[in-house]
């Protein structure tokens, strides 16, 4: 009985995140004129009850897509911007989280237990309280309203840390007394023994530090004042252009929904590796 409840249970969260995805997609190949007369029709306040909700597009057509790829510059624009934002700050994540978590899971310091306390103790403050002394070290630095502003304090978090700290601090020791008889030294280690056994855990750290900063919001719309870094997350959510909004939505769902499919089973074994349950 309480295996059919948990499955019930996942099938309607499956059912509840995968259907406004697809009709969102569906919703791209609308013609412009529907797309806007609906977009009336929900904000008009003499409406009233439920709208009919079309699943299949009577006329498929990619004017919306020629629209924002080929009309609208600024787009493309954004596109590139949030693109840039992740891979920056998910390949710096990926390798300051690599050489930070070698130093405390597999090295004897003193005071590591401390310092990885204070780790998790940033990685649970909330964006609100590091607001303001991010803001006055990017402006001391002259780092506002350039992607530095995202880029730099994006690749110092401290998540992939934690990720792979807990997966090297349960490494056997007898695997480093090994590697030392050979003649490895410290980096030698890292490279040809640390990081291929940690390969699906490295990936997934990665794909999720993308994932976070390419929805990033708050930042952007506090360090930045010219609205061309604006990356494409912050640019949907103040965009007017509600004829084409499925098609944007659409093509901003796919690098993160690719890559999630993609290193689906890395991001699996690399959670399992870490014991984050």
């Amino acid at each position: 009985m309480k295996s059919i409840l948990n499955r019930t249970l996942l099938i309607v969260l499956c059912v509840t995140i995968t259907v406004p995805i697809l009709l969102t997609a569906l919703y791209s190949f609308e013609s412009l004129s529907v797309i806007a007369e609906y977009a009336e029709r929900i904000a008009s306040p003499t409406v009233t009850g439920m709208l009919n909700i079309k699943l299949f597009p009577e006329f498929a057509s990619i004017r919306q897509y020629k629209r924002i790829l080929i009309d609208e510059v600024a787009y493309i624009r954004y596109y590139a911007n949030s693109a840039i934002y992740g891979l920056s700050v998910a390949l710096g994540q990926m390798v300051i989280g690599i050489f930070t978590a070698y130093a405390l899971g597999c090295f004897q310091l003193k005071h590591r237990n401390l310092l990885f306390f204070l780790f998790v103790a940033v990685m649970i403050l909330p964006f609100q309280v590091t607001m303001a002394p991010n803001y006055f070290v990017l402006d001391r630095m002259n780092l506002l309203d350039t992607p530095y502003a995202i880029i730099l304090p994006g690749i110092f978090m401290p998540f992939c840390t934690f990720m792979y700290r807990q997966y090297f601090v349960g490494l056997p020791s007898e695997l480093f007394d090994a590697a030392v008889m050979d003649g490895a030294h410290s980096m030698n280690i890292l490279l040809r023994v640390v990081v291929p056994l940690s390969k699906p855990l490295i990936c997934a750290g990665a794909v999720l530090s993308f994932v976070d900063a390419w929805n990033l919001v708050e930042q952007p719309l506090i360090y930045f004042k010219n609205g061309a870094l604006y990356p494409l997350s912050l640019a949907l959510m103040m965009d007017g252009g509600k004829a084409t909004i499925f098609a944007k939505s659409t093509l901003f769902l796919l690098p993160p929904l690719l890559l999630l499919l993609y290193y689906y089973q890395d991001i699996i074994d690399g959670i399992q590796m870490c014991d984050l349950k």
